[in-house]
């Protein structure tokens, strides 16, 4: 009768512990940057593209606008609570997951200068946060 009382405690506990997932992508040079960080490090018209490239790295994404060169660089982390989502049947009648994250993205404008300086730059960063509970009676 112990060991089953102790199975069944010991299986309950690990199954409401729960499952927790973290990603995170794209560029980690900016995970600690802020509109501050930023602002010292970018001076418009006077950092050049090569400065930027040895500051950021590469950006993930390159184009023209209006005749003006762009590099995009973006990071993006989520965290996904699955916790009762693990336990057979109990997710059927009630199902709460929680879902958190940061984006990050930062734009740049090069003139077509011959030393190729800063234009213009914005920097956005936005928390997302998602609650879902669902289920049956809900």
């Amino acid at each position: 009768m112990n060991k089953l009382l102790i199975s069944i405690v010991l299986t309950t506990g690990f199954l409401l512990s729960g499952c927790v997932t973290k990603a995170e992508n794209g560029q980690m040079i900016l995970k600690d940057e802020t509109k501050e960080t930023i602002k010292t490090k970018i001076k418009e018209g006077k950092t050049t593209q090569n400065q930027i490239r040895k500051t950021f790295g590469d950006p993930v994404n390159t184009y023209f606008d209006g005749g003006k060169e762009v590099w995009a660089y973006h990071y993006n982390y989520s965290k996904h609570d699955f916790t009762l989502d693990t336990i057979p049947f109990v997710s059927i009648f009630y199902n709460k997951s929680n879902s958190n994250g940061l984006f990050k993205q930062l734009t740049i404008l090069f003139n077509n200068n011959s030393t190729k300086t800063v234009y213009k730059y914005s920097f956005s960063e936005a928390n997302h946060k998602i609650n879902n509970t669902s289920g049956v009676g809900q």
